[in-house]
């Protein structure tokens, strides 16, 4: 009896941990889906005065709407977390126009594959003999670069790898598939490119050393970007910003969120330091002295909106919170300008006791908006409308590029 009892435990014991074990595959695994939503994308290119650069952004999803529907594949292969949208586009800025040039795979789970061609063309570069039997060995596999690179330096030696790695990956490197622009675009395609007379916006250049990667769209933050405005397929201007980081003006603090950051007085973060909100992106904060306030709320636009559609929402967001506020305060003339990251709208009151400062200031880019409510007491207006005026152009509202 004691034997079967014990038995039968033992059973319990093995079921119990069997469906641990499926809990945490089932955890895991919704992590892994929730977190590749979150994956850097590979970008579009671009050429422009000759250089072929990186594009964060990706001109030719706006090309597609209900009457023009978005095809399911786009005749290449490319789907991964890394590349949503499931192909890479090269562009062209030619005469003041935005050509399309190409669409091309955009991710190649072959990207590198060792064949008989690439062999000889290495022992023609004086590759050592015994380097060549190793590669022998790896004949016809196909590799991503990730693992292509781990491989070899198992199956050659690091140092080797060191020496001639950027040799076999220059001849073992597949060529992307094109896709058939005729067949996508018909008669748009003129001399091998179609312009791209459906986009307006901004288009991002980031040029440079990376200075911060975030591993979310193209959010990444690199030395410096020239800014392209594009209306109807036309470059009506581009401009160069420098994100190298400055000196932070005295008395003022990075606060730091996923979806956007701002250089706020010290006094409204904690210790003094940068402060980072991670799990909420909505924030009311009213420093100890009672005397600063702050809140910022951040959400994402419902729909993908281009410039004039921005105006008139950040405009519209500006006069609906002024107005349950004139009971309590006067203000100014709102204005609105093209700040570096997006469409900006703001405005000053004060209270009608006169103790207070308030500036009301919405951002929005393609992707999200943030509305941003700053009040102080006791202070000069001149003081508050510079102070203000530094944190309204300091807001950095991020871009998601999936």
């Amino acid at each position: 009896m004691g034997k079967a009892k014990s038995e039968l435990q033992d059973i319990k014991t093995k079921r119990n941990f069997r469906s641990l074990i499926r809990f945490i595959l089932i955890i895991a695994g919704l992590l892994i889906t929730i977190n590749s939503f979150g994956t850097a994308q590979v970008p579009d290119l671009i050429i422009y005065k000759g250089d072929t650069l990186i594009l964060h952004a990706n001109p030719l999803e706006s090309y597609y709407n209900e009457d023009n529907p978005r095809p399911n594949h786009f005749y290449v292969s490319g789907f991964s977390t890394a590349c949503w949208r499931g192909y890479q586009a090269i562009w062209e800025i030619k005469d003041n126009q935005l050509y399309l040039n190409a669409i091309q795979d955009c991710h190649l789970d072959d990207a590198y594959k060792i064949t008989e061609r690439s062999l000889i063309e290495m022992q023609e570069s004086n590759l050592s003999p015994e380097i060549i039997e190793k590669l022998e060995k790896l004949k016809g596999e196909g590799f991503s670069e990730w693992y292509f690179t781990k491989t070899l330096k198992k199956k050659i030696g690091r140092k080797n790898f060191k020496q001639y790695g950027h040799l076999i990956f220059k001849f073992s490197k597949n060529k992307k598939r094109k896709a058939p622009l005729k067949l996508l675009f018909k008669d748009l395609v003129v001399d091998g490119m179609v312009h791209a007379y459906w986009f307006t916006g901004d288009l991002k250049v980031p040029i440079g050393k990376m200075l911060s990667y975030v591993h979310m769209g193209y959010m990444s933050t690199y030395e410096k970007e020239i800014i392209l405005e594009i209306e109807k397929g036309i470059l009506l201007d581009s401009k160069e910003y420098d994100n190298a980081y400055s000196e932070i003006k005295k008395g003022f603090g990075t606060l730091k969120t996923t979806t956007y950051s701002i250089l706020v007085p010290l006094d409204l973060i904690p210790n003094k330091k940068d402060y980072h909100y991670t799990s909420n992106d909505t924030i009311n904060y009213l420093n100890d002295s009672g005397l600063i306030n702050i809140s910022v709320l951040s959400k994402f636009n419902d729909k993908r909106r281009e410039n004039s559609k921005r105006i008139e929402l950040v405009e519209h967001t500006i006069d609906s919170i002024s107005k349950n506020l004139t009971n309590n305060y006067s203000f100014s003339d709102k204005e609105t300008q093209k700040l570096r990251w997006g469409t900006a709208c703001w405005l000053d009151g004060i209270s009608k006791n006169g103790n207070e400062q308030i500036r009301i200031l919405t951002i929005s880019n393609i992707n999200s908006q943030v509305i941003i409510i700053y009040k102080e007491k006791e202070i000069k207006y001149k003081d508050f409308e510079v102070k203000a005026d530094y944190m309204t152009h300091s807001v950095c509202l991020m871009e998601y590029g999936f």
